[in-house]
Parts: C-alpha cells; sequence; structure tokens
C-alpha cells in the first residue's frame, strides 16, 4: 500500500478505517471487505498484490519491495545438524534434509525431510548416523564431514536402524538459503531514504 501510493497511504491507514466502519460498529465483514477497502485507502488497484500474496503459493518479492525502501535482503545457506542455523565462516554447500539429536553422543536422526535426499534414499527417523563416505559420524562432527561434498555429488551413508547395520547411497542436495538478514543501504537515494524514513517512523538505527 505504502509503495503504491507513493508514500501517502499505508496499512495503518486502512486499519484505522476497518475499526472506523466495522469494529467501531460492529458490522461484519464483507469476504472481499478487506481487498475492496485497501483499494480504496490507497487509491490503486491491488488485484494483482491479491492474487501473488493469498492466491498463489509464488514467493512475495520481498527484496524488490524493501530495495524500493533502501533496505538490503539476503538469504545464506545454514548447516544441518545439531544446533541448525550456527553458520561458520564458510556457508555450507550441501543439504541431506535431515535434522539430529545428540543421543550421549550418538547421532541419530530426529527427522528426515519430505523430499530431501535422505528420505529419497530410504533414511527414516529413529536411524543412527555411523559413518559417512566411510568416515565416523558423530553429532559435533556431522557438520564438517558434510562440508567436504559438493551438490550433486554422491556418498554412502552407514546407520542401524535398531539392531540393523544398514547403509545407502544419496545424492548431495544444495544446501537451502534459510538465514535472512536486513541491512541499510547508506548510499540510498535522498527520494529512497525519504520513503525509508516514513516507514520506519522515527527509527532511524541499522537493522
Amino acid at each position: 500500500i505504502r509503495n503504491a501510493s507513493g508514500g501517502k497511504k499505508s496499512l495503518d491507514d486502512v486499519m484505522r478505517e476497518l475499526w472506523r466502519r466495522y469494529g467501531k460498529t460492529g458490522r461484519g465483514l464483507e469476504e472481499e471487505g478487506f481487498e475492496q477497502l485497501a483499494e480504496e485507502i490507497s487509491g490503486v488497484s491491488l488485484g494483482a498484490f491479491f492474487d501473488l500474496a493469498i492466491r498463489s503459493t509464488a514467493d512475495l518479492p520481498l527484496q524488490e519491495l524493501l530495495g524500493g525502501i533502501g533496505v538490503m535482503l539476503e538469504f545464506t545457506s545454514v548447516a544441518e545438524g545439531v544446533g541448525e542455523g550456527a553458520v561458520g565462516a564458510t556457508p555450507p554447500r550441501c543439504a541431506l534434509g535431515l535434522k539430529i539429536r545428540d543421543d550421549n553422543g550418538r547421532a541419530v536422526l530426529a527427522n528426515v525431510l519430505a523430499g530431501g535426499p535422505a528420505q529419497e534414499a530410504g533414511l527414516a527417523g529413529g536411524d543412527e548416523l555411523l559413518a559417512l563416505g566411510g568416515l565416523k559420524v558423530t553429532p559435533a562432527s556431522y557438520a564438517t564431514l558434510l562440508s567436504q561434498y559438493k551438490p550433486g555429488e554422491r556418498a554412502r551413508i552407514t546407520v542401524f536402524r535398531r539392531d540393523e547395520l544398514m547403509e545407502f547411497e544419496l545424492e548431495m542436495a544444495a544446501a537451502p538459503a534459510l538465514k535472512c538478514k536486513l541491512s541499510m543501504r547508506q548510499d540510498a537515494a535522498a527520494e529512497t531514504a525519504h520513503a525509508r524514513a516514513a516507514w520506519l517512523g522515527n527509527l532511524n538505527q541499522t537493522v
């Protein structure tokens, strides 16, 4: 709404009008009421946005929207295993699509993600991970061992499933970019900086 109206209106204006017309009076909101009110307040057609945002499965163009107010959005890969989300100096390249729990020093699969290499190879939650590519796996060493591979490379993985020793072969997938970082563009044009200031109000600190 802010972008569409050139910064003249925002979601705040829509919410205030919603309260005045509906919340304050106890009147029920019609099926398309919110969309119609948003268009009325902003003065522009928002049909394409609502089609994308609530009637599709496509990602929202967050980088484009935030870029319009001088905010950079970056995604980096996150290491999987125990303590997921801790990224070292070099972002991880590969992932097997699993989560590990530390069971007294044993690497046990807590979850196997649908559609990932681990599930496609036949691994299941509860399997104890013993070796990756012939090298012993512990909860502490898993991420380091995985970092030696590139997406598309194949590796053998050895597990205990209850009392049965089993071996699988799988293909490494690229590590998903799940960690998000927002930062201010200090070189933003004056108009962009003004739009950002209007968005943040009195907040001018670095995100």
